[in-house]
């Protein structure tokens, strides 16, 4: 199984975490870790490498975070760089964390899941635009 990460700043990764469980429940090798404290970096990096070492046993790792060039991003950069088994997706939204999370028990390439959480994140983008509905639609 692919272990997952998810961090962003503030409460984004409770928060997301959340809603994820709501809709698909509880998730093993799964790791949310908040960014609350600008003055915390130290502590961030040592919960994402001790996250990354609990995974010891994944075939591979997906961390998700908000931003790009933030310090969860950059953080996490690091940690890609020194494991071959990590890929780091940003922007995460809702949907993609659903799919990677529902998805990764029955897929062995985290880079296929990788790439499949950003094709549906961009899918679920969008403007919603009210049209005029016929009469005899209703």
């Amino acid at each position: 199984m692919i272990g997952v990460i998810l961090t962003g700043h503030g409460s984004f990764a409770s928060g997301l975490t959340s809603n994820m469980e709501l809709i698909v429940g509880p998730q093993e090798n799964y790791t949310a870790i908040d960014f609350k404290d600008a003055g915390s970096v130290d502590l961030l990096d040592r919960k994402l490498s001790q996250a990354v070492e609990d995974l010891a046993a994944c075939s591979g790792i997906l961390i998700f975070t908000d931003l790009l060039n933030g310090t969860p991003f950059n953080l996490s950069v690091r940690l890609t760089m020194s494991d071959p088994r990590i890929r780091l997706v940003h922007g995460v939204n809702a949907a993609m964390l659903i799919d990677a999370c529902t998805s990764r028990a029955d897929e062995e390439d985290v880079d296929r899941l990788a790439q499949a959480a950003i094709e549906l994140g961009r899918d679920q983008i969008g403007i919603f635009r009210l049209t005029e509905i016929e009469e005899d639609e209703l």
